[in-house]
């Protein structure tokens, strides 16, 4: 892209009513998908939600500390040797 502006490296996690995003750099949004289905604004300072973004992040930590290996079939974990 012309003029150097990047995206940072971002993840998602998704529950029925909420969306929770964070990049590489930590920051973090928050959607309520009922009420903003097209992710205009970004919840994630408001302090009435502030148990849900948390609930999320740390879902968000639980599944990007699992290895590689434990979220691929069954059958392709068998052939991994052990790390």
């Amino acid at each position: 892209f012309e003029g150097g502006f990047t995206i940072p490296p971002w993840k998602a996690l998704r529950s029925d009513r909420y969306k929770y995003v964070r990049d590489e750099s930590k920051f973090e949004e928050l959607y309520d998908l009922e009420g903003d289905p097209n992710e205009l604004f970004s919840i994630a300072s408001d302090p009435a939600l502030a148990s849900v973004r948390a609930a999320m992040s740390a879902r968000m930590d639980e599944i990007l500390g699992l290895r590689d290996v434990t979220l691929r079939p069954p059958a392709m974990r068998d052939n991994v040797p052990s790390l």
